[in-house]
């Protein structure tokens, strides 16, 4: 049988490879046109895995007549013809990258109150269940206003659990640890704890620092040996009144820590970690940096110093390749870091005092190896424009106006120099070499500022273009849709592209690549 619209070859794997998109849609009107009993007839609070699957049985659709051809040709009424393998991309498809919460409304159980056969390949595929959230929000609500219900949601959250982990099977578990001092929470910990050989990423968040102390002393010393990433985001992390340990950890290389922590109460293979995400200085004034002497690519998110900085020493981060300064006055341990390696600086942080910190240490670092550059232009443009200098060798560079700064120079009405006037003006040989040239005025703009905004970077644009040897290939600017913005740009392309090659785009959002998005977020990363 096939699905009306459908080229047969998508239904056999062996004739090619499936229609992503196709399996998204059929998942999705599938889900849709289930039978109305298959949603109203369960009580997901008060069922087991085990009832659920039965209760599943008992909502599959009734099988069609032969001649009723128009409800036989339905996509609800042949899906279940597809093959196990198109199944199990249609599922992979449909859970993504979406950890699983402990709860039975979650999308995932849908699958199983669709059929026996749909149930059946969703259980015998263990990667639909090894991402696992047990972030519950509404519980707090429930503990305060009703006990009852607390307790059973707490044994719904038990029962869901314990089902998530019997269908992963063996797979590396991805997971989002809550710590929360609710009465029962510590069976939900002990439960994860006993898996702890399985953990592959896991990510630590709440308050119940006590109780997940008193869980970490039971059991054996086996370590983490499939651990890969470490997210540490606990809120008063200065509560921990005993080191936490997470050793023997052999391939842990990424870690993300919250603002304030102190290292010496964790456990951490450090000089492992090649990725991190966190601050640079503890609250107790430790160089977290210095830690990690193999570290590779980091974003600094977070001030955790109190005091002052007077007894730090200068430490030497050898491999270093990426930076990132994301938000809190991240820039506050540069003067004690010195980065040979670095190829790529990121910034993130509209800071007025971050140029003038960042110029010195890649000054102190040696600029000749940094190749992608993305600053603030408008947050004192004379240090942003010695940062620049100080990179002779950029190929990328992106120049953002910050939103704050636009704003307030709108009101003061103050004339500084603009930094699009001080690389115009410079050596010819300083950006020579640019092949990408990214440029962002602020939103905030009115449409006189922002049309005044976008000449300028397009006579820079321009400019740079015309540098011999012509490297400059691609010119992307970003602006908001802005009345009789787009016809003036129009004029503008005409301009820029009758003096070189370059590729103009704008649209309305400034989309940077992954590393960007990483580096911003600090919670996931990959490989740089």
């Amino acid at each position: 049988m096939e699905l009306p619209g459908m080229d047969p070859k998508l239904l056999n794997l062996r004739n090619g490879t499936p229609d992503i998109d196709l399996c998204k849609r059929l998942v999705k009107i599938d889900l849709y046109s289930m039978p109305e009993s298959a949603s109203t007839r369960v009580d997901p609070w008060h069922c087991a895995p085990d009832a659920l699957d039965a209760l599943a049985d008992e909502c599959e659709p009734t099988p069609k007549s032969d001649d009723d051809n128009e409800q036989e040709n339905t996509p609800s009424s042949c899906i279940q013809s597809l093959p196990p393998e198109l199944l199990r991309l249609i599922f992979s498809q449909f859970i993504g990258d979406r950890c699983l919460g402990l709860v039975h409304t979650d999308p995932i159980w849908t699958l199983l109150k669709v059929c026996r056969i749909w149930r059946g390949v969703a259980h015998e595929l263990p990667t639909l269940w090894n991402r696992i959230d047990t972030y519950t929000p509404a519980r707090a609500t429930f503990a305060s206003r009703n006990p009852s219900k607390s307790i059973d949601r707490m044994l719904e959250a038990r029962l869901t659990l314990d089902a998530y982990l019997a269908r992963s099977h063996d797979q590396p578990l991805d997971l989002r640890i809550s710590l929360h001092p609710w009465d029962g929470w510590e069976h939900i910990l002990k439960r994860l704890w006993a898996e702890r050989h399985r953990w592959e990423s896991v990510t630590f968040l709440g308050v119940g620092l006590k109780m997940l102390q008193d869980v970490m002393r039971d059991g054996d010393d086996a370590g983490f040996p499939m651990l890969q990433q470490f997210n540490w985001l606990v809120s008063s992390s200065n509560d921990i009144t005993a080191r936490l340990p997470f050793l023997p950890a052999p391939n842990l290389h990424r870690l993300t820590l919250a603002g304030e922590v102190r290292p010496s109460r964790l456990a951490l293979p450090w000089s492992q970690i090649t990725h991190y995400a966190g601050p640079g200085i503890s609250c107790r004034n430790t160089l977290i940096l210095s830690l990690m002497p193999n570290l590779e690519v980091c974003a600094l998110q977070g001030n955790g110093m109190r005091h002052g900085t007077e007894d730090l020493e200068v430490h030497e981060l050898p491999r270093l390749r990426v930076l990132g300064l994301a938000w809190h006055h991240p820039h506050t341990c540069l003067p004690f870091i010195v980065a040979p390696a670095l190829e790529k600086v990121i910034v993130t942080a509209p800071e007025f005092t971050l140029p003038g910190s960042l110029f010195s240490f890649i000054q102190r670092s040696g600029g000749a190896n940094v190749t992608t550059l993305s600053v603030y232009y408008d947050m004192s443009p004379v240090s942003t424009f010695n940062i620049i200098q100080a990179c002779p060798n950029l190929r990328t560079l992106v120049l953002r106006q910050s939103p704050e700064f636009a704003l307030l120079a709108t009101l003061v009405e103050d004339s500084v120099m603009h930094l699009f006037s001080l690389l115009a003006d410079a050596r010819p040989a300083l950006l020579s070499g640019l092949e990408v040239l990214k440029i962002a005025p602020a939103p905030v703009l009115s449409d006189e500022d922002e049309e005044e905004e976008i000449a300028r970077a397009m006579h820079l644009a321009g400019h740079l273009a015309s540098l011999e040897p012509r490297h400059l290939q691609n010119v992307e600017l970003y602006v908001g849709d802005v009345k009789g913005t787009r016809y003036y740009l129009d004029e503008v392309y005409k301009d820029l592209a009758a003096r070189a090659n370059v590729t103009v785009h704008a649209t309305a959002e400034l989309r940077f690549s992954d590393d960007f998005e990483e580096l911003s977020s600090g919670l996931m990363w990959k490989d740089q």
